[in-house]
């Protein structure tokens, strides 16, 4: 073998051993950056907006690390129904649960019409949820930000404790909705990933790679606060409101 041919085995043997060896610090930074940062680099991570920077580090399955976009950016129904041309979204059909959509009788009521028994209902969302097509290139998928949100119990109580679990959204032109939820209570994070059904609007969308929960709201929704359903394995479904967020000035805490 001569002198250039061990030069590049060499080299490929170097970036194979590297790439092993950095996937998991890389995900250590996402997952748990206060923690893995001291014990990595003697990092000390005080302010809650430096855990934020190193947990979006990643962009993880969607490769969001590739657009350089603002992913606070709020979103009107203008540039949603423009992004997502191929949907044919020309009216908005928004979900105010307890006002235009209610139960009854186990039935589920959407504007006056009986669309869905309540089980039916929950299907649904199951269905959409994990509609994204299976030959999706993810490295081609482009994103616009839907913003922010505060996760709230829908519970009527007006001044309830501040909200402690947030979720950053963006959809793609095929209607794909990701994201991120962070619960800063018990210091966790985790993907988000689902659909927007075509017809009904009705977006859906699950931790990556789990059944349940599944949180859905309608797309239009995602314009402003939402209210929105979280339903369970169990079978039972929480109203929850998404409170969409400004986003923080530089060195104040981001939630």
């Amino acid at each position: 073998m001569c002198l250039q041919e061990q030069f590049v085995n060499y080299r490929k043997a170097y970036l194979w051993l590297s790439a092993i060896g950095l996937f998991p610090v890389a995900r250590s930074y996402g997952v748990a950056p206060v923690e893995s940062l001291n014990w990595l680099f003697g990092i000390t991570v005080e302010v809650p907006n430096e855990a934020h920077i190193f947990r979006g580090i990643m962009g993880w399955r969607w490769g969001w690390r590739r657009h350089r976009v603002n992913w606070w950016g709020w979103a009107t129904w203008g540039s949603v129904s423009s992004w997502a041309v191929a949907r044919n979204w020309n009216q908005p059909r928004s979900y105010n649960w307890g006002n235009n959509i209610y139960c009854q009788d186990n039935s589920v009521v959407f504007d006056g019409n009986t669309i869905a028994t309540v089980d039916q209902f929950v299907d649904q969302a199951q269905q959409i949820a994990h509609s994204i097509p299976a030959d999706t290139d993810v490295n081609a998928v482009e994103w616009l930000p839907l913003g922010v949100f505060a996760l709230c119990p829908d519970d009527g109580e007006e001044n309830g404790p501040d909200p402690t679990i947030f979720v950053q959204l963006a959809i793609s032109h095929e209607g794909i909705i990701a994201g991120t939820v962070q619960n800063k209570a018990t210091d966790t994070a985790f993907e988000i990933e689902g659909m927007v059904d075509q017809k009904s609007q009705r977006a859906a969308w699950g931790p990556v790679g789990e059944d349940w929960p599944m949180m859905e709201t309608g797309i239009a929704n995602l314009t402003g606060d939402a209210p929105a359903l979280l339903h369970f394995d169990d079978g039972q479904t929480q109203q929850w409101l998404m409170i969409r967020l400004e986003e923080p000035e530089e060195g104040t805490d981001s939630r």
